[in-house]
Formats: structure tokens, C-alpha cells, sequence
């Protein structure tokens, strides 16, 4: 963990220490409301499971206005009405692209953009009858983002992902009787947060094209 945080802190330190024309460096944080798609329960039901929890926090550095390399933890708390749980821990590396600039979508608004993002996610579900099922993700994502300051962003996210393999249902159920095996499900996540510039700059890469 030590060695974790000080390659964090040396990358940060060596992106602060070049000489930019916009901050490049991001760190974002959010809450919401994850949503099962698929696979609930064995016996098939949609209804009966919802992530009470959904958090998610990232670290973005963009190669150039237009593109860049988003790093993130996903958790997600799934509960059903029975109170059976099913935690939900995921690392994601995804790129990113800001389509905002491409589209001008922003008008005649200098406090506007749009990211889409897109990769893989790894991590576990661990629930009272699987400790650790360790699943993989395809994921993809929009992001409006809403600039209060030249430094502080609102951003509201919307991801679908689709999970490769999987032995826990999301209400918390093992993969037994009547249908053993591995099975991939899907999943929509809403998020509301806050984006960080990291940086001296007077503006940055989402917004530098507007500014």
C-alpha cells in the first residue's frame, strides 16, 4: 500500500512539475446508484436486487485535449428485500475522449463538455456464500461535465457494463441448484460528482478549447 501511494505521489509531483498550457491531471469523485440488469437471482427476478451504495473515485490524466487515461475504484453495495448482500469491488483502466470539443457541444457556454469513456474493470462480488468470485468487465460511459470554477467541475455519469463471468447473483445467491455454473450478467451505474483540476494553470484539458 505505502509503495501504491508514493507512485501516486511521485506521478503527480512529475506531471506538476512540467510546464503545461492547461492542467492535465484530474481527481474525481462520486456517488449513486448502481442497477442490476440481468442475473438478480435464481429465480430470474429483475426486481429484487439494487446497489444501495454506489461510489466511485478516479484519477484522469489527459495526453491532450482530446484524449486521455482514466484509473478508478468502483464499489456497490447490492441488497434485495430479504436483506441478502452482494459487495462489489472493481479497479478500472479506461481511455477517455472528449467528445464536447469535437461536437461543440458547448454553444455559446464556456462551463460545458461531454467525456466518453470506455475499458475494462476487474475486482470481486463476496457475499455469505462466496467469500471472493473474481469477475472481469467491459465497460462504457458518458460523462456531462458542468465547470463551476477554472478548477472544480460537476460531472453526472452514466455506465453500462457488461460482466464476463460471474458465480454470485447479485442478490447475493450462489451459482447452485437449479443452474450451476459461471453466467455474464449486466449492470447500469448513475453517478453525481465532483472533478478536481490538479494543477497552477488558469484552466484545463476539458475546458482549455472553450477558455
Amino acid at each position: 500500500m505505502k509503495k501504491i501511494v508514493f507512485a501516486f505521489l511521485l506521478m503527480t509531483a512529475m506531471v506538476q512539475g512540467q510546464s503545461f498550457r492547461y492542467d492535465k491531471l484530474f481527481l474525481e469523485a462520486g456517488i449513486g446508484l448502481g442497477i442490476p440488469l440481468s442475473k438478480v437471482s435464481p429465480s430470474g427476478a429483475s426486481n429484487e436486487s439494487i446497489s444501495k451504495r454506489h461510489f466511485q473515485g478516479a484519477l484522469r490524466y489527459m495526453l491532450n485535449e482530446n484524449v486521455g487515461l482514466l484509473g478508478s475504484l468502483n464499489y456497490d453495495y447490492f441488497i434485495n428485500n430479504l436483506n441478502e448482500r452482494n459487495e462489489q469491488k472493481l479497479l478500472g483502466l479506461e481511455l477517455v475522449y472528449n467528445i464536447g470539443k469535437t461536437l461543440e457541444l458547448y454553444g455559446d457556454s464556456d462551463n460545458f463538455t461531454m467525456l466518453l469513456h470506455g475499458g475494462l474493470n476487474a475486482g470481486a462480488m463476496s457475499s455469505k456464500y462466496n467469500d471472493r468470485d473474481y469477475i472481469g468487465a467491459v465497460v462504457f460511459g458518458i460523462k456531462p461535465v458542468w465547470a463551476f470554477n477554472d478548477k472544480v467541475s460537476f460531472f453526472a455519469d452514466a455506465t453500462y457494463k457488461s460482466i464476463m463471468e460471474q458465480d454470485v447473483y447479485y442478490n447475493g445467491k450462489n451459482t447452485t441448484y437449479p443452474n450451476p455454473g459461471k453466467f455474464s450478467s449486466s449492470q447500469f451505474a448513475l453517478t453525481f460528482g465532483i472533478i478536481a483540476s490538479l494543477g497552477n494553470n488558469r484552466t484545463n484539458a476539458d475546458f482549455f478549447h472553450i477558455r
